[in-house]
């Protein structure tokens, strides 16, 4: 039996107290597929703090092409909006864009390894993923994911002339805050 929290992954985000239906059901309908559990050979799971389950290709960006094209568009539009057709699927491709970002930080921290004051980034760092419902409120059980950019809260002034800067990279995500 495992006993590691960690293990459970985002299986606790399927169930709700407030929903009457059996506990198997409720992970049934709100399972990434949107069809419940679908076996799959080849994965193998690690012990440890915390439990780890890998599968080939889980390694590779090559594996992440369709998380890709997403992140990449919202870095080029703050707010796009990425609508799936089950809560399940939302949550799913929330969770693959973030393994994305942490497989693209691994590989870039060979690059950075023993040099003191360096830290691995990736270009989707800033992205703030969240799941929204219809009406843009944030909500665990809405079929979209909203894609923001992390910006300075508050201004940033120059100290010669007093005026306000906007970063040349961010400029209208900046003057509409």
């Amino acid at each position: 039996m495992i006993t590691n929290e960690a293990a459970w992954g985002i299986i606790p985000q399927f169930i709700s107290p407030h929903n009457t239906a059996p506990l198997w059901q409720q992970i049934h309908e709100f399972y990434a597929h949107g069809g419940g559990w679908n076996d799959f050979n080849g994965f193998t799971v690690t012990a440890g703090d915390p439990y780890t389950m890998t599968y080939p290709g889980a390694s590779s960006p090559a594996a992440y092409a369709d998380v890709k094209y997403v992140m990449d568009m919202a870095l080029k539009k703050p707010g796009l909006i990425f609508e799936t057709k089950t809560v399940g699927g939302a949550i799913n491709f929330k969770q693959r864009c973030n393994k994305y970002r942490n497989l693209l930080r691994e590989m870039a921290q060979e690059q950075v390894v023993g040099v003191p004051g360096y830290r691995a980034e990736t270009a989707y760092d800033h992205l703030i993923i969240r799941q929204i419902d219809l009406e843009g409120n944030a909500d665990r059980r809405g079929l979209r994911l909203r894609f923001d950019h992390q910006i300075p809260e508050g201004k940033i002034i120059d100290p010669e002339t007093g005026e306000e800067l906007y970063l040349p990279e961010m400029p209208s995500v900046l003057k509409e805050q």
